[in-house]
């Protein structure tokens, strides 16, 4: 019953902006939708996320609200190419489509957006491990004795055939190491390592004939050389285990994190979706405000104008900063406070 309510209101909101004809509440309910949408996914379909997005500083719901700005982006004569697409690719007028339809298509969209932003972060994050991971599976494609499998667990090179062992734990990279290592030849690349690896799957019958993913590029990189071992990206969140001492802390890293969630939001729907804005304007003053946060939590207050501030994450004159941004980013600062100094007082004992 929820999905289907939702769908109704997509269909309506998504057919209102086919036609242009839609107002700032509308805009603001599909943000909402949108944004449950791909955090639902995200959290749900990448085990690594959270962990990921914490090393990064980040939210899932910085990812959610990055993906559904880049449908809206514009370009300089004020098109948005990717919701004039999605329009285009429907298979009919978007007013004549069944509203579950028209939800599928649009959650379709999103999570193609969302695995593209998702790799980005993973390759700033271990820039060796995102090179060594496209490899195999680029590798993998052209050979016959590994495949790849996905599930709730994650991505994993299976051999075929092998399905009888699935009773045996599973693998990790440390427990074939040293042989791995010992195996591997002068002739260091993607297929020969896969081919060792495979033999040394076979081989052993203590785990399952497979091997997860984010365990083979471990292997990978130690052929390599890479001393970035200790970027466990693929650790889930939740085991992690965070001291007493530190509560205050994260409190005030989640209310700060909630407080740049809104402010994002607004800019967004108040300024970057209506042209009043452009990305990169939108992106400066959305860091600026990010820069701001942090210096209130530090030290309470910051002796920079405004101005200043902006400067340091997008060139421009005074005069054109006094036209284009001095109004959006002194209203957005002011109600950025306000919601600041709510949650620190909502959270008191």
């Amino acid at each position: 019953m929820v999905i289907k309510s939702i769908s109704v209101i997509l269909k309506n909101i998504l057919t209102d902006l086919s036609f242009k004809n839609y107002s700032n509440a509308d805009i603001t309910k599909l943000v909402h939708i949108s944004r449950a949408i791909l955090v639902s996914y995200i959290r749900n379909s990448f085990s690594s996320a959270v962990s990921l997005c914490h090393k990064q500083g980040i939210s899932i719901n910085d990812i959610a609200i990055d993906c559904i700005a880049e449908v809206f982006q514009q370009t300089e004569n004020n098109h948005i190419p990717k919701l004039e697409s999605y329009f285009s690719s429907l298979r009919s007028p978007i007013s004549e489509m069944p509203d579950k339809e028209i939800f599928l298509t649009w959650k379709a969209l999103l999570i193609k957006i969302a695995k593209t932003q998702i790799a980005h972060t993973y390759a700033q994050y271990d820039p060796s491990g995102f090179k060594i991971q496209r490899n195999i599976k680029e590798v993998i494609a052209h050979i016959e004795f590994f495949n790849l499998y996905k599930n709730v667990n994650g991505i994993f090179l299976i051999i075929p055939t092998y399905e009888l062992f699935n009773s045996l734990p599973p693998i990790n990279a440390e427990d074939i190491e040293s042989d791995f290592l010992f195996a591997v030849k002068e002739e260091r690349n993607t297929k020969n390592l896969l081919k060792i690896l495979h033999d040394l799957l076979i081989e052993q019958s203590r785990f399952r004939k497979e091997i997860k993913l984010t365990e083979a590029v471990k292997l990978f990189k130690k052929v390599f050389n890479y001393t970035s071992d200790d970027l466990h990206y693929d650790e889930e969140y939740s085991e992690f285990s965070l001291a007493n001492s530190f509560a205050e802390e994260i409190e005030l890293e989640q209310i700060c994190s909630k407080v740049l969630e809104n402010v994002k939001e607004k800019i967004l729907v108040n300024y970057l979706f209506k042209g009043k804005l452009t990305t990169t304007q939108s992106e400066a003053i959305y860091l600026t405000i990010d820069n701001l946060v942090l210096d209130w939590r530090n030290s309470g207050n910051n002796n920079s104008s405004l101005y200043e501030h902006f400067k340091k994450f997008m060139e421009i004159s005074e005069s054109e900063y006094e036209l284009l941004i001095k109004a959006k980013i002194e209203y957005l600062v002011k109600i950025t406070k306000r919601e600041f100094s709510l949650y620190l007082f909502s959270n008191e004992k």
